[in-house]
Formats: C-alpha cells, sequence, structure tokens
C-alpha cells in the first residue's frame, strides 16, 4: 500500500499483513490531502479503487480500510437458449502457459471459482454425457473487477436419426392425406357439375 499526497508525491508505503498483532499501520503526516491506493494486489484479488482522504487538525474522521474482494469466474452451460438438465460433464482449465489449472464437472447449475487469477484461460471438455454435442474449447478473459465474470458453454443436443426419419415420414403421409382429400373433393364437383 502507498500514500501519495496532494502533489503526487508518496509520503510513505508498506506491506500490509492482516494477523492479529498487526491490524493497522499508523503513520503521522501533516495536514492535507492524500490517497491511499494499492501497489500490489494480492493474486486471485481485485485491485480496490484508491481512497481519497483529508488530514486536519492531525486527524482524519475515521480510520481507513482498504477491502479486498476475490476475484470469481463462473461457468453455465446450455443448449442454444434453453438449459439443459446435465447429469455429469467434464472440464480441464489451461493458463496461457498451457499448464492445467483445474479439472471440474459441470451439472446443469454453475460452477464457480473464487480466487482466480488475472489472465487468458481454456476450458477443454473432457467427457460429455451422451445426447449433446462436443463442445469447442472456450477462452475466457479473466479481467481485474471485483464483479463476478459469467461464462457460458454452449452446446447442442443431437437428435437420433430414427427420430428424424419418422418426422419425415409423419410429414410426408400427412401430405398424402391431404392430397387425396383434395382429390376426392375436386372429383365430387366433378361429377355433381358433369351430370347435372
Amino acid at each position: 500500500l502507498v500514500i501519495i499526497d496532494s502533489s503526487n508525491n508518496i509520503v510513505d508505503k508498506w506491506t500490509s499483513i492482516c494477523s492479529e498483532n498487526n491490524l493497522y499501520h499508523q503513520i503521522e503526516l501533516p495536514d492535507g490531502d492524500y490517497t491511499l491506493k494499492v501497489a500490489t494486489t494480492p493474486i486471485g484479488y481485485a485491485t480496490p479503487s484508491p481512497i481519497s482522504f483529508t488530514i486536519t487538525n492531525n486527524k482524519i474522521p475515521t480510520p481507513l480500510n482498504m477491502p479486498y474482494a476475490p476475484i470469481q469466474v463462473c461457468l453455465t452451460k446450455t443448449t442454444g437458449s434453453k438449459k439443459t438438465d446435465i447429469i455429469e460433464t467434464k472440464y480441464e482449465i489451461y493458463d496461457e502457459l498451457g499448464m492445467l489449472m483445474e479439472n471440474f464437472t459441470l451439472t446443469d447449475t454453475a460452477k464457480c471459482f473464487p480466487y482466480t487469477p488475472i489472465g487468458t484461460y481454456t476450458v477443454k471438455e473432457v467427457q460429455n454425457e451422451s445426447g449433446l454435442t462436443s463442445t469447442e474449447d472456450l477462452i475466457i478473459k479473466v479481467l481485474d473487477t471485483s464483479e463476478v465474470q459469467n461464462f457460458t458453454i454452449k452446446t447442442e443436443i443431437i437428435v437420433p436419426k430414427t427420430a428424424m426419419n419418422v418426422s419425415k415420414m409423419i410429414i410426408i403421409i400427412s401430405i398424402s392425406f391431404m392430397t387425396i382429400g383434395l382429390f376426392m373433393v375436386g372429383y365430387s364437383f366433378y361429377k355433381k357439375y358433369k351430370y347435372n
């Protein structure tokens, strides 16, 4: 952490260690306007916004607190615009260097990963349930933000060929009956007007 004065000069810097005996960092500063900033953020945490404060009569209104929030990534899987009841689909996550970072099983609920370092990752499918197409590798870019970052893995339901053939047969039969019906009606009118 660093403290910068109104002239953009660093007036103090230190490493924050949250422990029972070291909860606060104390420093005496002359009256003026200052900004508390994070110089280095712990891995897996989002960089907090700077805090501006003013010292008057060698005091500040309240002690300063620099909150840290984890970087969280959530993955879900859908089939088109509708969710599917996914029993079990296995995935692996690799970093930019191709190192395996995580392997997990994705069901019909989101899988979240808190404390994810900033960077670009590749999500690879290892094994999926029958009835779904295999998904292409998903490239995700994890940003420096405390907001939850959601990514969706899209796949499609495989329609069995037998079901497709049955559907085609039903359509053909329906069209055939419609054609026969129209022919019979036309023939009836033809006979009526011919013999009258």
